[in-house]
């Protein structure tokens, strides 16, 4: 079974771009042209992974990005987004969660398929304790130790 990827771009070239790449590794891809767009398919078809571009029309990626923190059953979605000229010169005050990795345009493809690997296998590994809630996810050997740290 594929991964399914939504890719919220505004520039249909770099989305058509994104989308044969993705495509050609084997994820089922969608994409959004507007934040209004992308939220509509976040709410029909989730994804597992969302690549969302900084500079989206309607709504831009900080108001995809507030939806997204507003509904909890969206938190674990993870999503890399991608960044121009118009984004903080200061990239590290974007990877919040649920915002895994940023990318700056122009960037290379492999460094796209790095990220979404990475979000794949950190997605698949996370555990939420049912007994605490807002426990915050663990991954590897931290994730099988359960009860507060000794």
């Amino acid at each position: 079974m594929s991964i399914r990827v939504l890719v919220a771009e505004r520039e249909a070239v770099h989305a058509e771009v994104y989308s044969r790449f993705l495509l050609g590794l084997g994820y089922q891809v969608e994409t959004a042209s507007d934040g209004l767009e992308c939220v509509r398919k976040l709410q029909t078809a989730r994804p597992r992974l969302l690549v969302l571009a900084w500079e989206l029309l309607w709504g831009g990626a900080d108001g995809v990005l507030d939806w997204i923190r507003e509904n909890d059953g969206m938190l674990d979605l993870p999503v890399i987004l991608t960044v121009d000229d118009e984004a903080p010169d200061d990239l590290t005050e974007l990877v919040n969660p649920p915002v895994v990795a940023c990318l700056k345009k122009p960037f290379r493809l492999s460094a796209l398929s790095g990220h979404l690997s990475s979000a794949e296998r950190r997605n698949a590994q996370c555990v939420m304790s049912p007994t605490v809630p807002g426990a915050i996810p663990q991954t590897g050997s931290s994730a099988r130790r359960r009860g507060p740290p000794r």
